[in-house]
């Protein structure tokens, strides 16, 4: 197999995993902010309780 046709294969790849690499991390630091933001809240237990259902339903539905 060539160097060019591996290099072929690879941008194609990036082409797919990028994308998702970005929107996965993206997510990542959505969920991030929400539990700094939550945690000032007051009765921070029950809130992060909720939000952590909120978040593992926001995994399943994606």
């Amino acid at each position: 197999m060539s160097i060019l046709k591996l290099s072929k294969e690879y941008k194609y790849i990036l082409k797919i995993a990028l994308p998702a690499i970005a929107g996965l991390s993206t997510q990542m630091i959505v969920s991030l902010v929400d539990t700094a933001l939550v945690g000032r809240l007051p009765e921070t237990e029950y809130v992060l309780a909720a939000m952590g259902i909120g978040v593992l339903a926001t995994w399943a539905l994606w």
